[in-house]
């Protein structure tokens, strides 16, 4: 089993994001040389957006060194942005509050009982 990331291509944001318009900035990760997550972030105004989507493949992996560079690759990606940076937290991911936290994100409100979270900077 190999794991690599690599920058995402267009073809990359079409596959996991059909029809997505906005520019982004975005890592994929491969396990055995095919695309199975991908994260990053949407620079739309008022705010970007952090996105992930994470496979069935991906999911045993995620502890993993090279899931871990992607992650700072992002946080290093939303620190530079001027404007704010919003991310929706999957209610069916366990563990998305707590990177949600470590990247700098601070719960800031329910809409439509979505807990959105806005990055505040990390401490």
């Amino acid at each position: 089993m190999t794991l690599r990331s690599r920058p995402a291509t267009a073809a990359d944001i079409q596959r996991f994001y059909p029809g997505l318009s906005a520019s982004v900035r975005a890592w994929v990760c491969e396990v055995d040389g095919q695309p199975a997550g991908i994260m990053g972030i949407a620079l739309m105004r008022p705010a970007h957006s952090i996105f992930s989507i994470v496979t069935d493949e991906l999911r045993p992996h995620l502890g993993s060194i090279v899931v871990g560079r992607m992650t700072k690759r992002l946080g290093a990606s939303i620190a530079r942005c001027r404007a704010p940076v919003l991310a929706v937290r999957e209610r069916g991911e366990p563990k998305a509050a707590h990177l949600l936290k470590r990247l700098g994100f601070r719960f800031h409100m329910l809409l439509d009982g979505d807990a959105i979270y806005r990055f505040e900077g990390v401490n």
